[in-house]
């Protein structure tokens, strides 16, 4: 692992007053040690003194010789402190074993900080020069390593803290400031570095079998129960972190800060480890268990094993984009090679050469100072798409001859130039694009008129069930969601067995029942696709080439600033670029101006104009904690609007935190008497009571419900327990717990419905929004989405730590963009530079 933080003047005394040279028998830690080509070129070598040290900090040579410009200021910085930790697992063996073993493990520790570092310096390391400092030329770094055995609660955790100093030297030997945000962009892959590097050197020293765990590893043996005793200090963060209802990495710091000890002496090692053994018998690991584990790794095939975390890193990159950078894949790369006997400098070099020689790989050109790539696979299917789009753009369509409807005369001029757009232009396909609440669906509803009227099928489909049952509720299309639709064009045997079983279901109980007919996209047929910037490349691919196989007719509807897709890849708005699109702008969601212009400035990217806006009039609550912005936020919607629940949603980034905020909001509800506790059903990880909100999260044809649907409990049985539910949409069913299920874990598919994910409210319009802002999903897109929901009011609750000073900090997070795009967008515009370089020259 590996954390980076800007040091203080004189924070290198902390590091100076623990190293002492008999650390094993006296106490303190290890001396430092200098390392770096900077660290060579000043003669900077052998163990850390104290005086150089404290020169390096302020900037200046041993002779007193200025290093930087800004060298001695108060305003300078000193540098960085980048921390490698070795996985809790090492440092618990570490703790458990005899010296030789001990030293073994601190060696190839070592050895795997170098590595680290030595990326760094190679891909990260550049100093300023020029005037203003605006030139930046490669530089070697000088740092000083601190290898430390301690947690601060006096846990084993074996750990470098390497002393990066703001000197950097230059190929030529001058020397000048280091640019720290490279160690930053880097730091992920720096890591990986570190952490493949460290399980090749633990199985090449000591035949130690390192397991891994998603991004890091775990030596094999080692008892979690044994690692959970020795992680005190973890527990200690983790809870405070949970008093603060904190989880982004610069909260997790500032906890770290809160909760630390002052480590003054730490005890001799010697002492350390004579305790630290003593614990592992009761975890049933001492030495003759230490002993087992060593010499226990079979040989590899070197190439075949590359081979394979390279296929799994393309596969890992490329789910959710469509072009990367060299680092990106490197990272990735190392991550899957970790315990499989390949060391950092062989996948290093190994990735480079396939970036340069391998055909899978295509160079797209330079963006934002680094190469970008993508695989041929990706590339021909973007090709694919497009094909098919042009093909379906000059295509005979399903026009409708303009004639005069009374529909139209209701709806605003630029939605009457939509409709004509969307049903009398020639072709095959066809984009209506607009932002949040400028009444796209009252649109679609007078474009299905038309084309009814001419005879024509209207079919529509959305990625989300909610987002269907947005579509059908707001157009009268009737519609389904995506997996659905393709199901329903291709029925599997699955699904007809499915389909059978819920026709017995419905006969049972006097209901009507259909046929299962496979669904064709003809001539005679319009597939309107709504929230379509949620789709991906693959899927929207696979969209068009049924529609041109069968001889129908696209509408994709969308707005490409609201969530991104999942998948690679951003379609509707490439599509939308190359084809034309009419346009919704006028917001007609929100009642008020100032919310109006609110969500026009989220379009924008404008977040700091559109949270002043709220600011001002009140609608932004900040507090100490996390965990009190959510308790303000749930007391705030219980006065406000409790009493009319199914007016209001209250949105947050994560399943956990929506849970949390349905618990608090089911206590209030149930306090206020709004809600019956004393009838009650079981469901995921909960229990409903009668008049709470609740949330179906699983389709199912049998009870008529979607994935998204929210309704309200109407009665509770307790003979075969089930609910009686009125959906929003007005229809009631009755759920039995037991029996509506997800299929991925076959858990409860009911949940408490006051607080959803935002992801699952993409689609939604509700009177009033409640936000929980802030945490490591916020971003720009996530906000636009949040901030757009409401017709009436939008309120938004965020800790201090996030808001920051005059709500700079939330400013940043929600005017962070992961937009995605294409991988022939990145092309296309290396094209165009190098022809403009050509008319230049």
């Amino acid at each position: 692992m590996l954390s980076i933080q800007a040091m203080k003047g004189g924070q290198g005394a902390y590091y100076l007053d623990l190293a002492q040279e008999d650390y094993y028998l006296e106490g303190g830690e290890p001396p430092g040690l200098w390392w770096g080509q900077g660290a060579k070129a000043l003669h900077l070598q052998g163990q850390v003194e104290r005086k150089e040290l404290e020169r390096m900090l302020k900037g200046f040579a041993e002779d007193g010789t200025k290093l930087t410009q800004n060298a001695g200021r108060e305003s300078r910085k000193p540098g960085w402190d980048l921390t490698f930790s070795a996985p809790k697992s090492v440092s618990v063996l570490w703790s458990q074993a005899d010296g030789q073993t001990r030293a073994a493990i601190q060696a190839a520790h070592l050895a795997a900080v170098q590595a680290g570092l030595t990326y760094l310096e190679n891909e990260a390391s550049f100093s300023r020069r020029g005037k203003g400092g605006h030139e930046q030329e490669r530089a070697g770094l000088c740092v000083s390593l601190f290898e430390h055995g301690t947690s601060r609660a006096g846990d084993p955790q074996l750990h470098t803290h390497c002393l990066g100093m703001n000197v950097g030297v230059r190929p030529d030997g001058t020397t000048g400031t280091v640019v720290s945000q490279l160690f930053y962009h880097h730091k992920m892959t720096a890591g990986a570095v570190y952490r493949a590097q460290l399980a090749y050197e633990l199985r090449e020293r000591l035949g130690l079998v390192c397991q891994r765990e998603r991004t890091w590893f775990e030596l094999a043996g080692v008892p979690k129960s044994l690692c959970d005793f020795f992680s005190q200090r973890r527990q200690q963060i983790k809870e405070k972190l949970g008093e603060l209802g904190m989880e982004t990495a610069s909260a997790a710091a500032f906890a770290a800060l809160e909760t630390r000890n002052a480590k003054t002496l730490v005890a001799p090692r010697q002492q350390l480890f004579r305790e630290w053994r003593e614990a592992g018998p009761e975890h049933e690991f001492g030495s003759a268990e230490v002993r087992t584990l060593l010499d226990c790794v079979a040989p590899i095939f070197r190439a075949q094993t590359y081979q394979g975390a390279l296929a799994e890193a393309v596969h890992e990159v490329t789910r959710g984009q469509s072009h990367f950078s060299e680092q990106e894949i490197l990272r990735r790369t190392l991550e899957a090679a970790q315990g499989t006997g390949l060391d950092a400098p062989f996948v290093q070099g190994w990735v480079k050469h396939d970036l340069e020689t391998n055909e899978q790989f295509i160079k797209l050109g330079e963006r934002n100072g680094e190469d970008r790539y993508t695989t041929r696979e990706i590339l021909e299917q973007e090709k694919r798409l497009f094909e098919m789009a042009n093909y379906l753009r000059w295509r005979h369509g399903q026009a409708v001859s303009a004639y005069k409807m009374d529909e139209l005369a209701t709806l605003r001029s630029e939605q009457r130039r939509a409709v004509e757009h969307l049903t009398e232009k020639v072709g095959a396909i066809s984009i209506l694009a607009g932002v949040a609440g400028t009444g796209k669906t009252t649109t679609l509803e007078a474009c299905r008129k038309r084309w009814e009227a001419a005879g024509l099928t209207v079919v529509g489909a959305a990625l989300a069930g909610k987002a269907a049952e947005q579509l059908e509720d707001g157009s009268g299309i009737r519609s389904c969601t995506l997996e659905s639709l393709r199901m329903r064009m291709h029925p599997s045997a699955a699904w007809t067995w499915e389909h059978h079983a819920t026709q017995l279901w419905r006969a049972a109980r006097g209901k009507p029942t259909y046929q299962l007919k496979p669904l064709e996209i003809n001539e005679k047929t319009v597939l309107v696709i709504d929230e379509a910037g949620m789709v991906g490349t693959a899927q929207m691919t696979r969209i068009l080439e049924e529609v041109s196989r069968q001889g129908g007719k696209v509408v994709l509807v969308g707005d490409a600033k609201q969530l991104q897709p999942i998948e690679w890849g951003t379609p509707f708005a490439a599509l939308a670029q190359r084809l034309g699109y009419a346009e919704l702008k006028e917001i007609v969601r929100q009642r008020d101006e100032r919310d109006r212009q609110v969500v026009r400035d989220m379009a924008a990217g404008k977040t700091e104009d559109a949270l002043k806006s709220l600011d001002e009039r009140r609608l932004v609550s900040v507090t100490k904690t996390r965990a009190d912005a959510a308790s303000e936020l749930v007391t705030t919607w219980s006065r406000e609007i409790g009493f009319e629940a199914k007016k209001s949603l209250i949105f947050c980034s994560t399943n956990e935190e929506a849970a949390d905020l349905n618990r608090q909001c089911q206590a209030q509800q149930s306090l206020r008497r709004r809600t019956d506790s004393s009838r009650s059903i079981a469901i995921h990880e909960s229990r409903a009571y009668v008049g709470d909100r609740v949330l179906c999260t699983q389709n199912s044809s049998r009870l008529g419900v979607r994935n998204g649907d929210l309704g309200t409990v109407q009665a509770i049985h307790r003979v075969l327990p089930r609910a009686t539910i009125r959906l929003d949409s007005g229809e009631i069913v009755t759920v039995v717990p037991q029996l509506y299920v997800q299929r991925e874990d076959g858990a409860c598919a009911l949940r408490l419905g006051y607080a959803i994910t935002t992801h699952k409210g993409q689609g939604s319009t509700v009177d009033y929004a409640y936000v929980l802002a802030g945490g490591s999903m916020q971003d720009r897109e996530i906000s636009y989405v949040q901030l757009s929901r409401a017709r009436v009011q939008t309120r938004v609750f965020v800790d201090q730590q996030t808001a920051g000073k005059n709500l700079e900090g939330l400013t940043r997070q929600m005017d962070r963009s992961r937009a995605k795009d294409m991988a022939s967008d990145v092309l296309r515009e290396q094209q165009e530079h190098h022809r403009r370089l050509r008319l230049s020259g």
